[in-house]
């Protein structure tokens, strides 16, 4: 369960993701596709790390 802090935390990083989407002006699958591209490389440094890699 996250403490309060930690989903404050949250929901001003998406709030903050959101608006520097809207900045851009960018369409649906344009932000989808960086969303996916995110979690993807963030996936492989996760993976690297469990690993006993360096995350970088």
């Amino acid at each position: 369960m996250l403490t309060e802090k930690q989903t404050e935390r949250i929901a001003t990083t998406k709030q903050s993701i959101n608006d520097l989407f809207i900045a851009q002006d960018l369409t649906y699958g344009e932000v989808k596709r960086v969303l996916w591209q995110l979690i993807n490389e963030f996936k492989r440094k996760e993976e690297k790390y469990l690993n006993g890699s360096s995350i970088t």
